[in-house]
């Protein structure tokens, strides 16, 4: 890639407020000097600069809001989707800057305003069009696709009809020894390759490889799974990146925000619950249990006690008639009730509301290396495991949902995941 995806945001923000500087300029040497004798003298031009300045934080929002600066999406061929949106950012612009100008109680010239927003409903998506022309011809995307099958040749083909620009396409029918070029990502197809295989090469290669991915054929669950064809690309494929800042603090404050009125929300409950658990067995009704979270750091998750004996060293039941299970404990967990302290860890920022789900340290020493993926994302009280597999399939099975989650994670799937949870805990399925 010749130019960063930084670089290219950059490109766009830049000149975009350029346009917007020269579409206010024009918009004011309009009023003031074309239409001057049809009108009264407006304001000098100092106060349309503050409305300038605040004109750029809107517009870079908008810009954002609408994903006009996915760099992605240029090259692509279905672009007439992302000049819309463009159309779309100058359109709110304008709205909100009327509006805005309205409450504020200052009477900017309305011809400024209305001259400056069809200034840019023209030359904003222009702009975008022409720039975007000189970025795509000046990258030429590098594929390196490791694996000769029908998956191979299927991954080939979609590349080729995305870009509107040939990509640069490679290859090879086994794992190569060395990496003589860059590439922009390299996508292993050949499910005959084990994850430690797999794994023990990147390792190897690290500092020179940019993007893996991995096609979906190497988790049949998920590649064939219904519920996930919503999250899927022309070739589905896995691919381990980290996640954006903007996303991890927006799924931060959701979890405050969320986590701190679903506390308030069932308070009452808690008490109830807690009474009832001291008074049948006398003891504390919450405990902590030591369990692996992000990254591999050891923390303390809180529920409510639903077992006998010594809890932080049993292992967990593997069916709903496990003698260790309290009477009233298989109602609490049959309808995840027992998971409510887990709050308090959310607010701590231990857990997220979404997530892969919390495992006990002898499980994770267990793990081979490929499994520790799911570690780069924060426990959640609920995930794609809990949602889709829960219980009922063994960890070999369900951590497939958790990588998958690790690496599609975003706020529109982490709400898909929190609005079917409540039909999953109402209906007990595969809890115990």
């Amino acid at each position: 890639m010749k130019i960063g995806e930084k670089g290219i945001v950059g490109i766009f923000l830049v000149l975009g407020w350029l346009l917007l500087s020269l579409g206010l300029a024009f918009a004011y040497f309009l009023r003031q000097r074309v239409l001057t004798g049809w009108y009264d003298v407006i304001q000098p031009p100092e106060m349309y600069g503050y409305l300038l300045l605040g004109s750029l934080f809107l517009f870079s929002f908008l810009g954002w809001l609408k994903g006009i600066y996915n760099w992605q999406l240029i090259f692509k061929r279905k672009r007439e989707r992302y000049f819309w949106r463009v159309w779309e950012s100058a359109f709110l612009f304008g709205i909100l800057l009327m509006s805005g100008s309205y409450l504020v109680k200052y009477d900017f010239s309305r011809i400024v305003v209305l001259s400056w927003w069809l200034f840019l409903l023209v030359f904003l998506p222009l702009l975008h069009l022409f720039i975007s022309k000189q970025i795509a011809s000046a990258f030429q995307p590098s594929f390196l696709i490791i694996g000769r099958s029908q998956v191979s040749d299927r991954l080939r083909r979609s590349l080729v009809a995305d870009f509107i620009f040939q990509p640069k396409i490679e290859v090879r029918a086994n794992l190569p020894s060395s990496l003589k070029k860059s590439y922009d990502e390299i996508i292993i197809t050949d499910s005959n390759l084990s994850p430690e295989e797999i794994f023990s090469w990147l390792e190897k290669h690290q500092s020179e490889i940019k993007k893996v991915s991995l096609t979906l054929n190497f988790f049949p669950r998920i590649f064939t799974d219904p519920s996930l064809h919503l999250y899927y690309d022309s070739l589905p494929r896995l691919s381990f990146t980290p996640p954006s800042t903007i996303y991890s603090w927006l799924k931060r404050v959701g979890d405050i925000i969320l986590s701190s009125f679903l506390l308030v929300l069932t308070f009452p409950l808690w008490l109830v619950v807690g009474f009832f658990i001291f008074s049948q067995s006398g003891r504390w009704p919450i405990i902590g249990l030591w369990r692996v979270g992000y990254q591999g750091k050891l923390f303390k998750m809180y529920k409510f006690l639903t077992m006998k004996g010594k809890p932080k060293e049993a292992r967990s039941p593997h069916s709903a008639q496990d003698p260790r299970i309290y009477f009233w404990g298989r109602w609490l967990r049959r309808s995840s009730l027992d998971e409510l302290p887990q709050l308090i860890n959310i607010l701590k920022g231990e857990m997220s509301l979404v997530g892969p789900r919390p495992e006990m340290k002898m499980e994770v020493d267990r793990y081979r290396r490929w499994q520790k993926i799911r570690l780069q994302a924060k426990p959640g009280l609920t995930g794609l495991w809990q949602i889709l597999g829960r219980k009922d399939l063994p960890l070999k099975k369900n951590i497939e949902y958790d990588l998958y989650y690790v690496a599609n994670r975003s706020l529109l799937f982490d709400l898909w995941i929190l609005l079917r949870t409540p039909w999953i805990v109402l209906t007990g399925r595969g809890a115990y």
